[in-house]
């Protein structure tokens, strides 16, 4: 397109027909990758909180509770002094 716009005369009929090949081209990749988002964001979704855990700057809600349950068996030990 700009080989065709840069001449001492421009062709105005290749000029076109490359500006129309390059939209196709731009209206291709655009349907892919809306076609794409949908399952893209769906596995991010999924996996968000569980791969790259360590760098993630805040544990969610559910994760902190998780981590931060006791699970040890507590007994009063003053009765035994």
């Amino acid at each position: 397109m700009r080989k065709a716009m840069r001449s001492k005369t421009p062709d105005k009929d290749a000029t076109r027909a490359a500006i129309a090949e390059v939209m196709t081209t731009y209206e291709t990749g655009l349907a892919w990758r809306q076609k794409a988002e949908a399952p893209l964001e769906a596995y991010e979704a999924a996996i968000r909180d569980t791969i790259g855990l360590r760098l993630q700057p805040r544990l969610s809600e559910d994760q902190s509770l998780y981590v931060a349950a006791c699970s040890s068996g507590h007994r009063d030990l003053s009765l035994s002094f």
